[in-house]
């Protein structure tokens, strides 16, 4: 295809065509982003604020190959691409570039502002006090040293990604946020004896779920719903609940018990 093609290729391929004309289209513009850079900058340029493409790129996965195969071998298309009005372009560039993730760092979308994030130590440590919660939260899985900063954040989402480095988990045993404590227990099951007393049946039962020998301190729970989870996943302990306070629980362990005769 000639650069001046390239306004008229990208038009054709928002039209609802056929798929064999569909492909005619898509096929000559994507070789001729790979295979010469000018092309690939027009067509940069043009789909910046081109709105049918941007629709249509949002919803077409196999439009993403013009970006991440063609335009991402030239440094002045992505340079280009920077300033997209579509966010997930922007993230791309930035993500290809480190000059241009510097320049990114402060841009108004939170989701581009993270893309930028593992370009630098520096862009890291400016978005470490970020306004936005995702931005942040981002920044605290980088490394356990981020994640130690971000440890108390008052946002429950950054603290749940947080409890990906254990040593911030062991710290929210008992951390208001129910998301939390879960979150550090799922991701660290050796951690499962600090949270056992915890106020939540939930992480209770996935302690018990984690290690079994949990049951002799959870069979006596004041929740029925933990008592009966213990009598499931170990009918052999039928007969001590026969007197559980629970009708419910006592019936079930009779017919655990009536089974197995």
């Amino acid at each position: 295809m000639k650069l001046a093609d390239v306004p008229f290729y990208i038009d054709m391929i928002c039209q609802d065509l056929s798929y064999d004309d569909f492909m005619e289209y898509h096929q000559g513009l994507f070789e001729g982003i790979c295979n010469d850079e000018e092309i690939s900058k027009k067509f940069s340029t043009i789909t910046n604020s081109h709105q049918k493409f941007i629709e249509v790129l949002k919803n077409n996965e196999d439009f993403w190959e013009f970006f991440d195969v063609g335009c991402a071998k030239w440094a002045s298309s992505l340079v280009v691409m920077a300033h997209s009005q579509c966010d997930d372009v922007r993230m791309r560039a930035a993500k290809n570039n480190k000059l241009i993730a510097h320049d990114l760092m402060n841009d108004k979308s939170p989701d581009v502002r993270a893309s930028c994030i593992y370009a630098s130590t520096k862009i890291s440590d400016v978005l470490l006090n970020d306004t936005h919660h995702y931005v942040r939260a981002v920044v605290a899985v980088k490394s356990e040293e981020y994640g130690l900063k971000l440890m108390n954040d008052s946002s429950d989402f950054v603290r749940e990604w947080c409890a990906k480095w254990e040593v911030c988990a062991r710290q929210y045993v008992n951390d208001k946020s129910l998301k939390v404590r879960w979150n550090a227990l799922y991701q660290h099951k050796n951690l499962a004896e600090l949270f056992i007393n915890d106020e939540s049946a939930d992480i209770k039962l996935l302690c018990f779920h984690i290690d079994k020998s949990f049951a002799s301190k959870l069979k006596t729970d004041l929740d029925s719903k933990i008592r009966k989870n213990v009598l499931v996943e170990l009918p052999e302990m039928a007969e001590y609940f026969l007197n559980d306070e629970s009708e419910d629980i006592r019936n079930l362990a009779l017919n655990k018990l009536n089974s197995t005769k």
